[in-house]
């Protein structure tokens, strides 16, 4: 997906186009699947912390105001899971 296209499917989700919204997590699960891989400790880890990932950019995805910055959008929505992940729910004897 282009820098074009990219912003055309961000533009069309923030407006409520649902197959949009489709394509770009769909697009991104890759790009955060492995973000989250290398935060994570096991593969199941990171493919459950991907699913969260998504969720909270599809629900937050409204607040991305500049959509040239998506890949920090999500970024930032994947450290922000994990750190908020690992503060809270996760410890040394259950998952890593």
């Amino acid at each position: 997906m282009n820098k074009d296209s990219l912003r055309e499917y961000i533009f069309a989700a923030q407006r409520g186009d649902r197959q949009a919204l489709v394509e770009l997590l769909t697009y991104s699960w890759g790009i955060v699947h492995y973000q989250c891989g290398k935060l994570l400790p096991s593969r199941q880890s990171a493919e459950k912390m991907t699913t969260v990932v998504l969720k909270t950019v599809a629900e937050k995805l409204d607040s991305l105001q500049e959509p040239d910055r998506f890949y920090a959008y999500i970024k930032r929505n994947s450290d922000g899971a994990w750190i908020g992940d690992v503060n809270f729910h996760y410890t040394p004897e259950k998952d890593w």
